[in-house]
């Protein structure tokens, strides 16, 4: 409940007077769609949010897998101001909920699973950013759900790889700018995420 509240004054507060785009992407597993991810952004003036939500179900192994997720991000003149980010798994300790706020100039109070960490630099570009801007000449990204920089790099043919804090790896393809096709490995297998 407390999240819903949250979502909707974050949401609202943000949302007269915005220029909106939205971008859906379809999720699949095994040649198999198993849900949608929304991109959302919205500009209003200076102020600038951003959502990506997803909603997927599978089976494996006769066990059912039901992942939902949500970030969103404000920010003001390229710097990001606040960001929640939640992620819910039926099946295993993959929980996360994270929220970021901007407390001063290069400084930030990092809340992740209601532990408090502080970050002392400038977050210019997150992950949230990949799904609206190819990420071009960037060695590293904010990660809004582990509240942490991650790398990542040029691999040729417009596709980045991100490396994540448990070794795993997501691949996001670009063609001409645009964000085409996120490739992501779970312990399950494979999942990709292909603009419609």
């Amino acid at each position: 409940m407390r999240f819903l509240f949250v979502l909707s004054v974050f949401f609202h507060s943000f949302s007269l007077l915005a220029q909106s785009t939205v971008t859906l992407f379809d999720v699949t597993m095994n040649d198999k769609k198993i849900g949608v991810l929304k991109a959302t952004k919205n500009i209003n003036g200076k102020m600038v949010t951003k959502n990506i939500s997803s909603n997927s179900k599978t089976n494996v192994l006769a066990l059912s897998v039901h992942v939902e997720s949500e970030v969103y991000v404000t920010s003001e003149n390229d710097i990001l101001k606040t960001s929640f980010a939640y992620r819910q798994v039926n099946r295993g300790s993959e929980n996360i909920e994270t929220t970021v706020k901007f407390i001063a100039q290069s400084k930030y109070k990092i809340v992740k699973n209601g532990v408090v960490t502080f970050l002392n630099a400038n977050i210019n570009y997150s992950i949230v950013d990949l799904y609206f801007k190819e990420p071009k000449g960037i060695n590293t990204v904010f990660s809004n759900t582990h509240g942490a920089f991650l790398n990542i790099k040029y691999v040729g043919k417009g596709d980045y790889e991100l490396q994540l804090p448990d070794d795993k790896t997501n691949i996001f393809s670009y063609l001409n700018g645009k964000l085409m096709q996120v490739e992501a490995k779970l312990l399950v297998g494979k999942v990709i995420f292909e603009r419609k």
